[in-house]
């Protein structure tokens, strides 16, 4: 199986995406295809690529907006509904002593805050134009006080002299657009960046690959090279 179809495990014929209208030739709902096959693939990996960019910024149709206290309610309560229909594996039961201690020990080892994949990507790319480039799983010493708690930024440029030249801050299309935290961020620019430039590069801008432009320019106007 190739990165352009997926398989639909009944007829065993090649599609972009196994949809509810293909699996009504088989007479078989979604529910009872998952529950038949667990482990099926239901979209291809193009197909999801391509739906998740379409996806992005304002071409989704939740932009800017929240959900209703009364459509939270029912949301809430569909869920609730569904976990009460199909039988959890844990419910009711408990992890022993044995595998809580290797959960916690495991916990241990994981790095917080963690890198996000859009992140890295921008730090892989800065670090090859870029010398003195660290994203913030190593900028432990680089601590701001901001609303009495420890802000790392996500990735910190430094010059030949160690002096900072400049923060690059990578968002995320959701979660950022989001009415108190565009707010937040906005505070948060102003009060800890008001001597020192940032850079602000969207997901949309990373996963198009227009990102690599706009620090080039960035740099350029700003004679950091």
């Amino acid at each position: 199986m190739d990165d352009k179809k997926c398989i639909c495990l009944i007829c065993h014929k090649e599609y972009k995406s196994i949809t509810v209208s293909h699996l009504n030739t088989h007479n078989i709902t979604m529910q009872e295809y998952r529950k038949k096959f667990p482990h099926a693939v239901l979209w291809s990996k193009e197909f999801k690529n391509k739906r998740s960019i379409n996806r992005l910024g304002k071409k989704n149709y939740m932009y800017g907006k929240t959900h209703t206290n009364k459509v939270k309610k029912r949301l809430s309560k569909i869920q609730k509904d569904w976990c009460s229909k199909y039988d959890n594996q844990f419910t009711g039961h408990h992890h022993t002593e044995k595998t809580k201690a290797i959960f916690r020990k495991n916990r241990n080892k994981q790095r917080f805050p963690r890198v996000s994949s859009i992140e890295f990507i921008v730090y892989e790319y800065l670090d090859d134009i870029y010398p003195g480039c660290f994203y913030h799983n190593y900028l432990k010493v680089i601590k701001i006080s901001y609303n009495k708690r420890k802000y790392i930024p996500d990735i910190v440029c430094i010059n030949n002299k160690g002096e900072i030249s400049f923060f690059v801050e990578v968002n995320g299309e959701y979660w950022h657009t989001l009415y108190r935290t565009k707010e937040e961020d906005e505070a948060r620019i102003k009060k800890i960046f008001n001597e020192n430039k940032v850079l602000i590069l969207w997901e949309n801008d990373v996963l198009s690959g227009k990102f690599k432009n706009i620090i080039k320019k960035y740099i350029k106007n700003n004679q950091f090279i």
